[in-house]
């Protein structure tokens, strides 16, 4: 899938339980992930956070079974409950947002 540029947010369960859901494109206008937005894309393997990107939802990658790799191409300034988070290392950041920060927002300061 690949959203267009015209688009500034990806809403609350946008693509929850979209189970064919393989890969996707989200354009550099996106600035916000809602909550669930991916939740249960069991096909889905990779993801890439563009640059504009300063909230993720709760939940937003749980239950992403395939999920492999998270990469943010900004990596400064990521919080989870005002904790600083190294979103360096995209395999590290897929037990982030499947496991243990799951459920909570994710915002970049």
């Amino acid at each position: 899938i690949i959203i267009p540029n015209s688009v500034t947010s990806i809403g609350n369960y946008a693509f929850y339980e979209c189970i064919g859901l393989t890969s996707i494109s989200i354009p550099n206008s996106v600035t916000n992930i809602g909550d669930d937005a991916f939740t249960r894309c069991i096909r889905l393997t990779s993801i890439t956070i563009p640059n504009n990107v300063t909230s993720i939802g709760d939940r937003a990658f749980k239950n992403c079974d395939s999920l492999k790799s998270i990469t943010f191409e900004n990596t400064d300034g990521w919080t989870v409950e005002d904790k600083i988070i190294d979103v360096t290392d995209p395999v590290k950041n897929v037990e982030y947002f499947t496991d243990t920060y799951s459920d909570l927002e994710w915002i970049r300061k």
